[in-house]
């Protein structure tokens, strides 16, 4: 008997969850959240919903957007006559966040990408789409792209996650802005007085000059400029000072004293 009445009670759980999960197309979810609604009797006449966030409805089967992030225990009454009761709960608006190592520079250029978005403990991102905004994208969650073409360009950022309601797609306008490499190029414009010391060298830049460029010019002497075009540079010969050589020792001068010629006796007969 107490098991006939524990399969009995279970057969209704299953039953009640199974038209509840009918009752509501979505039970959980992210704002703003579109949920349709089904009576579980289609013989009501008299139907009166209640969202429990300020709105209702006569209708028998109603659609409802929810827009603060909540619990809401929505009820169906026939009349007076309590029919069912649906919990649906409502996450906030999952709003992406990414951050890069630099957002700008010169092409080429190497940028890492990361996502930093502060996911709710009952979101789970599970998939990343991403789009560089140049004809690339990448589906890691922390990728790097390396930037070849010029201009300012948007990154959007595409998750899915284990609520397919909370899944989100983000864009970040002018996300990263690549420029061409300067054309750094300089010349000798004039040396004065000439073939002198000390004399002025005029150093001209001969490359692009562009509004918020910023230079440092370094002349090898000790001298620096950060201007577009330096000032005259003074240069002045370099001094070398050589110590005199020790000579090497001399030998020692060696004497030499002949030996005087001593002759044999001759015999005389």
């Amino acid at each position: 008997m107490k098991n006939n009445i524990s399969l009995i009670i279970t057969i209704i759980i299953f039953t009640c969850s199974i038209l509840k999960a009918q009752i509501a197309s979505d039970t959980l979810g992210c704002i703003p959240l579109l949920v349709s609604f089904k009576s579980p009797d289609p013989s009501l006449t008299r139907t009166a919903w209640d969202f429990k966030d300020g709105a209702s409805s006569d209708l028998l089967n109603p659609s409802h957007v929810f827009i603060k992030a909540g619990t809401y225990f929505v009820t169906l009454k026939n009349a007076d006559t309590l029919v069912t009761t649906v919990k649906i709960v409502i996450l906030p608006e999952l709003i992406l966040n990414i951050s890069v190592d630099t957002n700008q520079g010169c092409a080429p250029i190497r940028i890492f990408f990361n996502d930093v978005t502060p996911y709710p403990n009952e979101i789970m991102a599970q998939n990343f789409l991403w789009d560089f905004g140049d004809g690339t994208g990448s589906t890691s969650s922390n990728p790097t792209h390396t930037y070849t073409d010029i201009g300012n360009f948007d990154v959007t950022l595409t998750v899915n996650t284990n609520i397919e309601q909370c899944d989100v797609t983000q864009t970040f306008s002018n996300m990263v802005s690549i420029e061409n490499k300067q054309n750094v190029q300089f010349s000798i414009d004039s040396i004065e007085p000439l073939c002198t010391f000390p004399t002025y060298v005029f150093y001209k830049n001969t490359g692009n000059s562009e509004p918020g460029n910023q230079y440092l010019w370094d002349f090898g002497n000790g001298v620096t400029s950060t201007k577009a075009q330096p000032e005259p540079v003074l240069e002045e010969p370099e001094v070398e000072i050589k110590m005199p050589e020790k000579p090497a020792p001399q030998p020692a001068p060696v004497e030499v004293v002949a030996a005087p010629k001593i002759e044999e006796p001759v015999a005389v007969p």
